[in-house]
């Protein structure tokens, strides 16, 4: 609560808030980061911000580029199936928290796999850093689709402060 509380009290000013499950190894059971995305979202709905919730990167269960190093000759060593590599609950979670708050939420697990699979080089780039963040090159290449997503979103928060 109190890293909840010191992110929302220093929004002064934040048109759109895009929040994610910072652990995907779930420390925490689903119920408790339920109660933790429903607090979060009504503390900027209370200072008129209306935020997104984004579902977390598969998980690729170990280290990319060490298992990469372990196997420089099959990288496919290294891909985890999409069915082990989601955590199905933990996303429900997210877009159950979404819906219940009347916030939007964006789903990016068909952004880092295909409908079997979560590879770990996509074309000829990295995809994972470590064993759950995204690289800054691969990140850079979805942002087309980001930009895509939001941008809808984020002109009707402009609209609405515009004629506030």
């Amino acid at each position: 609560d109190g890293i909840r509380d010191i992110g929302v009290t220093g929004v002064q000013t934040c048109a759109l808030p895009i929040f994610t499950d910072p652990d995907t190894r779930q420390p925490f059971a689903d119920a408790v980061w339920s109660a933790g995305y429903d607090a979060l979202v009504q503390q900027f709905k209370d200072r008129g911000i209306a935020p997104i919730l984004m579902t977390d990167t598969p998980y690729p269960g170990e280290d990319v580029p060490i298992c990469l190093s372990k196997s420089v000759s099959k990288a496919t060593n290294c891909v985890k199936a999409k069915s082990e590599a989601v955590r199905a609950s933990r996303m429900q979670t997210v877009i159950d928290a979404a819906a219940r708050n009347g916030v939007q939420y964006l789903d990016i697990q068909n952004w880092v796999c295909d409908p079997d699979n979560c590879p770990v080089i996509v074309g000829n780039i990295l995809v994972y850093r470590d064993s759950h963040h995204l690289t800054t090159n691969y990140v850079r290449f979805l942002t087309p689709l980001f930009a895509e997503a939001v941008t809808p979103y984020v002109n009707g928060v402009r609209s609405r402060i515009s004629t506030s």
